[in-house]
């Protein structure tokens, strides 16, 4: 590709996007009025893009077709009328369309690289954390209905959802980025002991906003909103003196389940 050569690349990612020509571009004065309107179509041999110069040249001139292939077209410095029609296009980001952007290359490779980087670490922890922490993640970012799963069904899910939006342009809810940091944070016992907790029936989640003992059906802890109850409680646990008590408490009951049964001889 040359240095100068211009990329353009679709929102989407599509096999093959077919540009309609001829197509209408408005011009505006300054205070946004409509001051004009002019019909555009690239026509290789013309230098103009614009039809009304184009017929009085050649008055059978025909659109060339234009094909962007896999999402993405790069133009050459040496065909200005390609480069200057898609990007008068309408469906351009820059016009307001939604179709395709112009590429900042140097700012869109390493855009990509960084998104290559951040993929490929929230792969790398999927794969290699441990059940809880999975478990964890998996209630946090999908769906607390994950609690019960599977160890391979939490790595399958997580992995599934991680490829899902590194296959889309954006990320607009950062989720790759919140799953790193999820992963990376060195005070997830509070989160990990809640969960644990939870899957082990020693606490359970009431009325959707209530931490209460699973046998007395007590409660510990009221969340501001349903969705942020696990969040919240492990916060709470973590910062407040009475919740590191029921942090301790938590983490007694676990390690006596997870202790050895004492068999007695006859």
């Amino acid at each position: 590709m040359s240095e100068n050569a211009i990329s353009f690349k679709t929102l989407r990612q599509h096999k093959a996007v077919i540009i309609k020509q001829p197509f209408t571009v408005t011009k505006k004065d300054n205070k946004g009025k409509v001051i004009g309107r002019r019909q555009v179509q690239y026509v290789s041999h013309l230098s103009s893009i614009f039809v009304d110069e184009q017929i009085k040249i050649d008055p059978t001139a025909r659109p060339t077709s234009i094909r962007i292939n896999n999402g993405i077209i790069t133009v050459q410095p040496d065909n200005p009328q390609l480069i200057e029609t898609l990007q008068a296009y309408p469906g351009n980001v820059a016009n307001g369309g939604n179709l395709f952007k112009e590429l900042d290359v140097a700012n869109e490779e390493l855009y990509e690289l960084e998104k290559y980087e951040a993929v490929d670490k929230a792969r790398r922890f999927i794969m290699e954390s441990d059940e809880n922490a999975l478990r964890a993640a998996a209630v946090f970012f999908l769906n607390p209905n994950y609690m019960n799963k599977t160890h391979s069904t939490l790595k399958l899910k997580l992995r599934n959802a991680v490829d899902s939006i590194a296959e889309k342009p954006t990320d607009p809810t950062n989720f790759i980025a919140n799953i790193n940091g999820f992963f990376s944070e060195k005070d997830n016992d509070e989160k990990l002991t809640a969960i644990i907790a939870i899957h082990e029936g020693i606490i359970k989640i009431v009325n959707g906003k209530k931490m209460a003992w699973a046998d007395s059906e007590e409660t510990i802890y009221i969340a501001a909103q349903q969705k942020d109850v696990i969040q919240d409680f492990a916060v709470w646990m973590k910062s407040d003196k009475e919740g590191r008590q029921v942090l301790s408490v938590l983490a007694d009951k676990i390690t006596a389940l997870k202790a050895p049964k004492k068999t007695t001889k006859k």
